[in-house]
Order: structure tokens, then sequence, then C-alpha cells
């Protein structure tokens, strides 16, 4: 018996920038999917929150799910690296791609389309 599988690649990096990760601080209570743009909490810059869409805000990218953790969380992400813009998941409100390429304005992470 022959058993065939398939591979499908996690095709989510754009570009030649190499891929920098690193661990950091969930603020407890946050929830979001990998591949989710973070920003420093307006409460305590040690701990990150999901990106809430301001332009230049977001400095790395979440490299697992985080999900409501009761206490903040130390999880993977993504420091530096370019992303497939349509692999991101981007907060509501942040719906074109000028917006989109303006969250990481001035940091080593950014977004393409190819």
């Amino acid at each position: 018996m022959t058993t065939t599988e398939t591979y499908t690649p996690d095709d989510f990096l754009a570009g030649d920038q190499p891929l920098r990760t690193a661990r950091g601080y969930v603020a407890a209570g946050q929830s979001f999917p990998r591949l989710t743009p973070l920003m420093r909490s307006a409460t305590d810059a040690a701990l990150l929150v999901a990106w809430d869409g301001t332009a230049g805000k977001a400095i790395a990218m979440s490299a697992r799910p985080v999900d409501a953790p009761a206490t903040d969380q130390l999880t993977a992400l993504y420091i530096g690296g370019c992303f497939r813009i349509n692999h991101v998941n981007w907060p509501a409100g942040v719906d074109t791609d000028a917006k989109k390429r303006a969250a990481f304005l001035g940091t080593p992470v950014s977004v393409d389309d190819e």
C-alpha cells in the first residue's frame, strides 16, 4: 500500500531579509493568533500587546498564538524579517497596503506582497 502525503509550505516570509527571533513578555489577558503585529504596552513598556493600528508603533510579530494568559507570558517573537502582507493578522481598520507597510516603520520588520 502506498501512502501519499501533501506538503503545504508555510510561505509567510517575503524578500531576503534575515529572520530574527527573540522572546518577550506579552501582557496578561491578551489573545491573538500567530503573526500578529505587537507593540509596547502603554502602561508597562516591558510588556507587549497586540498592535493598535498606529503607524510606526509595531515593533515585533508574534511567532506563536497567545491565548489570554492569566499572567504575563514569555513567548517567541519575530524581531526582524520581511513577512507576506496576506499572512499577517492585521487589526480591524488596517485595511490598506499603505497602513500595513507603515506598521513597522523604523524597525527591522517589514511586510511585502512578494
